[in-house]
């Protein structure tokens, strides 16, 4: 029997180079909601990839990261107070408190990305959420499920907003429709339809009076909504009764009326819109942001009576009466356009803080991954002033990285991309160097990690000294292109080729610089000196040195592999495997085999000695192969892909071992540390990861376990609908997945355990009712859907039981009501269930003195908060100026300020 073969897991490491995905939006924290910190305007919630961070961008620090699975953050929400949602791009929800005091909680329900959040702005208890899968959810944020899934949309839904003490919620999608919806009902009761194009996002202005939509047309347009209180009518079946109510019944809430339209400069689709205080600001796919200022009241007025005022001097010069003259309010008197702030690149999305009188602050996230901060001074409305107060941008490039490289030992980490390079600490991963360079495809450490070469797309070879910060030398190499770069073993010399078909060996050399002050002696600067040149049949994707130096290796766009003898430069081989072109190519470290990748997505492993093919993997990737790697003094060797994957292989058994995932998008390089302890690659979304070996012994057969449930996970994924609720509105939240399943089959094998017990205990029922509360709250109605009705028969007289024998009630009713409701028909024909639905009828008693305890606990503390407030002058849970702003709202409200008439 042979020995096992052993490896060692890599896991995880740490991100860097990523301030702000453009993927997520920003969100602004006020002073006071993050803990230890009361600056106000500095720290900006961002989606950085799978994480939630929060930066300081006046000191550039990451003040704190919140995570929560794998997926993408593709959107973010605020409730003002305490409370971050985050959507994932699985479709998946997360609640993060920022105080650290509670647990995270997790909602899965939507079927693709989350594309918007928004929370009930009364008191931030509900969360409804957004998605391509066409559908919104409503979540309880307290009872920690969802409420119900409303469906009405034909395309993505860009953005939701609660309507607050009205008890309606707004949307917006792609479908071209803006839709209201009843939540006390769950009943959408009113569609705009005047768009002609999706509806990229929609805000409300002045206590939710006005309502501004933004799309792909040329303007934005403004509408002026009117409530009206609508009748308390109970019905004892309102489903049926909705679908006989007529147009006039159903517009009885809200009286949605075109006041007109805003001209926008830009010709695309709004992405995003965003109101507070006075000012409101929307952009589209381009660098510039519009910002408008909200008129108050007593403006309004007095622009309305100055137009009265004039048009009845008119009437007056030309002989008529004004006792007809009237004015409306126009899109002027609402608003005022204030500037266009022009950013630096495409934005994102942005926020606005107003933090002092007639002073606001406007922070953007730009799609180059970099934050700018600008003032905005509009105490004159005509002369308004803006100012660029920061762009924060050094913790990553702008552009997605090109090139890896690990220094000789190990601790320094080289990125290049199309505008610079940087050099980050291993161990922290903070930038500690920055150059400014051409577009980088290419890059090494040289002269003991003192030097960096790098090869760019203008056909240069650049060095750089990394301790002076300074570009040593540039050298005119290749014309076009300078695909690749390989160090000779003993590191004084490298080779380079490019798209000009040609191989150049160089030798590195000391050469005299001289000084411009005649006084100073002449600096001594490194360079690279020609030696050979070699032409290839095609373009020189990749070359590499054997490391005894026996051979040399280049890999071309004509899909074959040549080998040299690497003194002589004498052809040995050509290898002709491959159906295209081979884009890297890497040989062990005792020089015995030889590795390839391609755009065929195979990998090709060769005898190098012999030049034959050991093993052909096809399909080794999903996609393109970009870059392949051996760990030192090791056969083990590790592969990336545009697939977003980076895979381990063990090139003498030809076995896949590891696939680390944690890329959203491709993998563009791959570096191996020269300990073989750390692997680096980065892709286009724009993250630098940073993998490390554990003492974590990987057993295979486990790996390839897991990568079955993976799999199997992502396949059933789907909705769980209630037979004969598919064409309804709103339908039951939950999805099929494999955590569901298994809290299925918990509960089924505890139901089969207490059927099969002779007597029924109080331990038996004291388990049925542990595993129910196992079940996370958000998934009990998935699990509970997914029983047969075999084992409901069973369930329902343990939950009476249940309810009976155990002080919570709210649990088992909740089960009750739904098992009722999905299996009404076949209860109801069962007779042996007959005595378990009347002994649940005179259980009710409980849940009524439930619910009454909660109402007498509620008025109690209703009684001592007034209590306290009258004692001690002071207003707990609220503030006093919101309390006084409201008062004078109520009475501006009373003066009538659309139409006035002489």
């Amino acid at each position: 029997m042979g020995l096992t073969k052993n490896y060692l897991k890599f896991a995880p490491a740490g991100v860097c180079n990523v301030i702000g995905s453009s993927w997520a939006g920003i969100e602004l924290l006020p002073s006071g909601s993050l803990p230890g910190h009361t600056d106000i305007g500095i720290h900006v919630c961002v989606g950085a990839c799978e994480s939630l961070v929060v930066w300081d961008i006046r000191t550039g620090d990451k003040v704190k990261t919140f995570t929560n699975g794998a997926s993408m953050v593709t959107s973010i929400s605020f409730n003002g107070s305490n409370h971050l949602a985050v959507g994932y791009l699985n479709g998946s929800v997360s609640i993060f408190p920022l105080n650290d005091a509670g647990e995270s909680v997790i909602f899965e329900g939507h079927q693709s990305s989350v594309a918007c959040l928004a929370f009930d702005s009364d008191e931030g208890l509900r969360l409804a959420s957004g998605g391509k899968d066409t559908d919104i959810i409503v979540w309880d944020i307290v009872s920690q499920r969802g409420l119900y899934r409303l469906k009405g949309h034909k395309n993505e839904v860009t953005r939701v907003r609660f309507i607050p003490k009205r008890n309606i919620l707004v949307s917006s999608s792609r479908d071209t429709f803006v839709k209201f919806w009843d939540l006390d009902i769950q009943h959408c009761f009113k569609t705009i339809t005047d768009h002609t194009s999706s509806v990229g996002d929609f805000i409300f202005l002045k206590d939710y009076s006005y309502m501004v939509t933004g799309s792909a047309m040329q303007d934005l347009k403004v509408w002026s909504l009117e409530y009206i209180e609508k009748d308390v009518i109970e019905f004892a079946d309102k489903r049926p009764r909705l679908e006989t109510l007529d147009d006039e019944k159903e517009e009885q809430q809200v009286k949605c009326s075109l006041l007109g339209t805003i001209p926008k400069e830009c010709k695309e689709e709004i992405l995003s819109m965003f109101t507070r205080g006075s000012l409101f600001g929307f952009h589209g796919n381009d660098k510039r942001l519009t910002v408008y200022k909200i008129r108050s009241d007593d403006e309004i007025e007095h622009k309305l009576k100055k137009r009265t005022k004039k048009l009845k001097k008119q009437a007056a010069e030309n002989g008529q009466t004004d006792s007809g003259i009237s004015v409306s309010l126009t899109i002027d008197d609402l608003v005022v356009k204030l500037q266009t702030v022009f950013a630096s690149f495409k934005i994102r999305a942005f926020q606005i803080l107003e933090h002092e009188e007639e002073k606001a602050k406007i922070v953007a996230l730009l799609k180059d991954n970099s934050i700018e901060t600008y003032g905005l001074e509009h105490r004159r409305v005509e002369k308004p002033v803006v100012d660029t107060l920061s762009k924060f941008s050094l913790p990553g490039h702008r552009n997605e990285i090109r090139t890896l490289a690990f220094s000789s030992d190990s601790s320094a980490v080289m990125s290049g991309s199309s505008e610079s390079i940087r050099i980050w600490n291993r161990s922290s991963l903070k930038c500690v160097r920055s150059f400014t360079s051409g577009y980088t495809t290419s890059s090494a450490f040289v002269f003991g990690d003192r030097h960096v070469v790098v090869g760019t797309r203008s056909g240069q070879l650049e060095i750089y000294d990394i301790a002076a910060g300074l570009q040593e030398d540039s050298i005119d190499a290749h014309e076009g292109i300078v695909r690749t770069i390989c160090l000779t073993t003993d590191k004084r010399g490298l080779a380079s080729g490019g798209e000009d078909k040609q191989v150049l060996l160089w030798d590195f050399d000391y050469v005299l610089e001289e000084a411009e002050d005649e006084s100073k002696q002449p600096r001594r600067k490194i360079t690279v000196v020609p030696k050979k040149k070699v032409e290839m049949a095609d373009v020189v994707l990749c070359v590499k040195y054997s490391n005894d130096m026996k051979y040399f290796v280049a890999s071309l766009l004509n899909s074959k592999i040549y080998v040299f003898f690497a003194d002589t430069m004498k052809l040995v081989w050509v290898l002709y495997d491959h159906d295209f072109a081979v884009t890297c190519i890497d040989i062990s470290t005792d020089s015995q085999i030889l590795i390839s990748g391609s755009i065929d997505k195979s990998i090709h492993i060769y005898d190098l000695q012999f030049g034959q093919c050991l093993r052909f993997i096809k399909c080794a990737h999903d996609d393109r192969v970009n870059s392949v790697q051996f760990l030192p003094s090791t056969h083990l060797f590790f592969s990336s892909s545009h697939d977003g994957t980076v895979k381990q292989w063990d090139a003498d058994t030809f076995q896949n071992i590891l696939i680390l995932r944690g890329h959203h998008n491709n993998v563009t390089c791959l570096a191996v540390s020269p300990n073989g302890k750390f692997v680096a690659s980065s892709a286009t979304d724009k993250s630098l990861r940073l993998w490390e070996k554990t003492e974590e012994i990987l057993v295979l057969d486990e790996e390839k376990e897991l990568e079955r449930e993976r799999q199997l996970d992502d396949k059933e994924r789907e909705d769980l609908v209630i037979p004969g609720e598919r064409d309804n509105e709103a339908v039951i939240v939950g999805s099929k997945n494999t955590r569901t399943e298994s809290s299925a089959d918990k509960l089924i094998e505890q139901i089969i355990e207490d059927f099969n017990s002779k007597d029924s205990t109080n331990s038996s029922v004291k388990k049925s009712s542990d595993v129910l509360k196992q079940i996370p709250s958000s998934e009990l109605e998935a699990a509970l859907l997914l029983l047969p009705f075999v084992y409901v028969e069973q369930l329902l007289p343990i939950l009476a039981t249940i309810i009976e024998d155990e002080a919570e009630v709210e649990l088992p009713w909740r089960c009750v009501m739904l098992l009722v409701r999905v299996h009404l028909g076949q209860i109801t024909n069962n007779r042996t269930l007959l005595p378990v639905l009347e002994k649940l009828r005179r259980l009710r008693i409980l849940l009524k003195q439930e619910k009454e305890l909660i109402n007498f606990n509620r008025v109690g503390l209703l009684f001592l908060k007034q209590k306290l407030e009258d004692r001690d002058s002071i207003m707990l849970f609220s503030d006093v100026t919101n309390i006084l702003n409201e008062k004078k709202k109520r009475r501006r409200r009373k003066r009538a300020i659309v139409t006035i008439k002489a």
